[in-house]
């Protein structure tokens, strides 16, 4: 077996186990994991299907608990902004993206008023393109983690919720990354271990959700959002500052 399917395996048993349990995260520890083995246009387009298992388990498990209003304005945004994500696939400075991606998610998590609440409505149309669009460039999204935690949504909700929508792109990005050529057949080995081992990880998290309060929650997933914000920071300055 080689490296690179090692790897990718425990990466994906480990976005599992971090996805149920705080209902994000694990799309950070896929995208550290690929790009360590595979090169930026390669590692982009396989965030989809290797998170498939384990978004499609834990729609299966929290299957009771979809916001079915947030997911329907949710998806057709995030179709658009999908589609023209895909057409400029990586053709933007990453560096500037980067820094004012990792800004804009500190600014969403830490300047509103913890009173504040976002309505399961409209805006959701417009985080779902913004979602879509940086999803597709670069793998991540990283738009509606920060804003669903200003809703009143609880944490069951959030974790179903978040895995319907972003199983929703990840269909959408895949079949667009088909169109511009790329070959999945490919990487059939690490998609097929990587479902596996994500859903046996989404099995461990969803019991270990159980042992948090919904306080304890909202603030571990926010300082998970968080570390991700400072760290897309670094990486873009450091690409603005060293690379260009």
């Amino acid at each position: 077996m080689s490296a690179a399917l090692v790897i990718v395996g425990l990466a994906s048993f480990l976005a599992g186990v971090v996805n149920a349990a705080f209902s994000t995260g694990g799309v950070f520890v896929m995208v550290a994991a690929t790009t360590a083995v595979f090169p930026m246009t390669v590692a982009v387009p396989l965030q989809g299907v290797l998170s498939a298992g384990s978004v499609l388990m834990r729609i299966w498990l929290f299957r009771q608990h979809l916001c079915w209003p947030l997911i329907l304005l949710f998806v057709p945004g995030g179709a658009i902004g999908t589609y023209f994500g895909v057409q400029v696939f990586v053709t933007l400075d990453e560096g500037m993206i980067a820094t004012f991606m990792g800004l804009v998610l500190l600014g969403i998590l830490w300047l509103p008023p913890a009173s504040f609440r976002l309505p399961i409505g409209r805006p959701f149309a417009a985080i779902g393109l913004a979602h879509g669009f940086l999803g597709s460039l670069f793998g991540v999204g990283a738009v509606l983690q920060p804003m669903i935690l200003w809703t009143d949504l609880k944490k069951l909700q959030i974790t179903g919720t978040m895995a319907m929508c972003l199983f929703s792109l990840d269909l959408l990005k895949t079949a667009g990354y088909i169109a511009v050529g790329f070959d999945y057949g490919a990487y059939l080995p690490h998609i097929a271990i990587a479902t596996v081992m994500g859903m046996a990880g989404v099995v461990i998290g969803k019991r270990l959700s159980h042992l948090l309060s919904e306080a304890q929650f909202r603030s571990i997933l926010r300082w998970l959002i968080t570390l991700v914000a400072l760290r897309l920071v670094g990486v873009g300055l450091f690409a603005i500052v060293f690379v260009e």
